[in-house]
């Protein structure tokens, strides 16, 4: 094709081999696109980190506990495939070129960067139903295999944290912009678990072909449907919700990636604050809507007077004030002192200046990748 585009190559530390045979193939069919290396975790080295963390976060109180959460480098890996995915964002949003994303070994980390990228960019992919959609579509009816990367009876060296990472990623820019995701964490936290093991048939098996062979669909529910059913549906919205078309850029400086304490430490850290939190956040926006409700409802009432007033003719139409023998001139309302309640609060008036010499530093969320 004659259309200049990016190539981002994923690469781990022992695909060199492979990377030059794909490097060989992919110019010969896009001589005129650029070419993007990318080093990213493999799938082992996701597997030793959460290992390490899993460790880790069995005992949170330990002194060591700092150490070891460094020491998994998950938090790391959660920075670089992020930095990863605004990249490819950047490339198309800011460029408004295509973008191809290769792995020579697997399509473990091609599909958290294409999934990550979508949610970045499409804000329909941050909806309930969007997000639903983009791992039916871009996870299960492509062939992840959930049942060799997440079961303990897989062989070791084929299992990985693949999925959970994803999920890792997207609630990183969800603590980044709550507002902008009209599901909560709950919502990734309960898929996390259901692909590790389920009731419902929707991360079983490995691929299409499979689930076809043993009529799973025949035999099971699927998880989704369980999902939209209105009591299920309603304890997983988010009530900060607002739609946001906007894409999105958020920080991957070091200090903004934070561990998922509310799913790597649910067992040990007592999580009734923030269902607490949540409780109060609700009840607050649902008071709000009710006040905005009653705000129109009375602003109505104040028209319907209005125009009623103006059919009596006791508004003028010209300047829209009343005029009635009872009208209440300035000078009614001068005291005993002669002076009218504005001459008054002018007289007795006292101007306090406060001056703050805070400085507040803001962190910009756009992060520029470099490549």
């Amino acid at each position: 094709t004659n259309r200049k585009g990016f190539i981002v190559c994923i690469q781990h530390d022992k695909t060199r081999s492979s990377v030059s045979t794909g490097k060989i193939e992919y110019d010969s069919v896009y001589p005129q696109w650029k070419r993007v290396n990318m080093k990213l975790p493999s799938i082992a080295d996701l597997r030793d980190s959460i290992s390490s963390l899993t460790t880790a976060c069995n005992d949170p109180s330990s002194e060591k506990w700092l150490s070891r959460l460094a020491a998994s480098k998950w938090l790391s890996h959660l920075k670089e495939i992020l930095n990863a995915a605004c990249l490819a964002a950047q490339l198309i949003d800011k460029e408004e070129a295509p973008v191809i994303i290769i792995e020579p070994d697997s399509v473990d980390l091609t599909l958290i960067l294409v999934s990550l990228t979508q949610i970045l960019l499409n804000s329909d992919s941050r909806t309930l139903h969007g997000f639903e959609a983009l791992i039916e579509r871009e996870w299960i009816q492509a062939g992840h295999p959930f049942w060799t990367r997440n079961s303990p009876g897989s062989v070791e060296k084929d299992t990985g944290p693949v999925f959970l990472m994803f999920l890792d990623c997207v609630f990183q820019i969800y603590s980044q912009f709550p507002c902008s995701f009209q599901f909560t964490e709950r919502m990734l936290v309960l898929l996390a678990d259901h692909s590790f093991a389920s009731q419902f048939g929707t991360f079983v098996c490995n691929n299409e072909k499979e689930r076809a062979q043993v009529s799973l669909r025949e035999h099971t529910v699927s998880l989704w449907s369980y999902l939209n059913q209105v009591e299920i549906l309603s304890g997983q919205l988010n009530c900060l919700y607002t739609p946001n078309p906007c894409v999105l850029w958020p920080s991957v400086a070091p200090m903004s990636i934070v561990l998922w304490s509310s799913y790597y430490l649910r067992w040990v850290q007592d999580q009734k604050h923030q269902a607490y939190e949540r409780k109060k956040i609700t009840e607050i926006i649902e008071r709000n809507k009710n006040a905005k409700i009653e705000a129109a409802r009375l602003r109505k009432e104040v028209e319907e007077l209005e125009a009623e007033a103006l059919k009596l003719g006791l508004i003028k139409v010209e300047d829209g004030q009343a005029d009635t023998e009872d009208d209440i001139q300035p000078e009614d309302l001068e005291g005993e002192d002669g002076l009218s309640d504005s001459e008054g609060s002018k007289s007795c008036y006292a101007e306090v200046t406060a001056t703050s010499n805070t400085n507040t530093q803001q962190i910009s969320p756009q992060v520029t990748a470099q490549r």
